[in-house]
């Protein structure tokens, strides 16, 4: 008969092992807990974005389509931005913050911008700043063509 041997159980963790273990968790949900509000802020900005830009590039279209000059307002003077032209109003995420920058001569004030589509093409033109948290974006709408644009690289970014 072989004689019995005697040796230590390793069916468990020691003590150190699970402090590494726990201290890793920690360090990565601390990342996590600073990094996850811009990531949010970059969303919510990003389908706001693409929201206007796909309503303005549907009136635009319609405007050349029609032949008749379209207008869209874009109001930024109450709690949401609203996006508002002659079919449809369109209302942005309450922590998006916008400017608008534009020709007076279309109708824009202060709290209120307008962009007029003419059936003919082009545009009246203007610029649209939007904000959330530290997320930052710029949408401009070509004066000549009518073409919305975004700022090179502005999707959510974060200055």
């Amino acid at each position: 008969m072989w004689p019995l041997a005697t040796t230590a159980d390793d069916s468990g963790f020691t003590l150190l092992e699970l402090l590494i273990v726990i201290a890793l968790i920690a360090m990565v949900a601390a990342t996590g807990s600073i990094w996850l509000p811009d990531a949010v802020d970059r969303l919510v900005l990003v389908h706001a974005e693409n929201q206007i830009e796909q309503e303005l590039m549907r009136v635009a279209f319609e405007a050349r389509r029609t032949g008749r000059d379209l207008t869209v307002r874009i109001n930024t003077a109450t709690d949401r931005l609203i996006v508002a032209d002659p079919d449809k109003t369109i209302r942005v995420d309450r922590r998006i913050k916008a400017a608008w920058v534009a020709a007076a001569e279309s109708g824009s004030v202060k709290d209120q911008g307008s962009i007029v589509y003419f059936g003919s093409g082009g545009a009246s033109g203007g610029q649209l700043s939007l904000e959330c948290g530290k997320a930052h974006s710029q949408i401009t709408i070509d004066w000549l063509t009518g073409i919305v644009h975004e700022r090179e690289g502005s999707r959510g970014d974060t200055h």
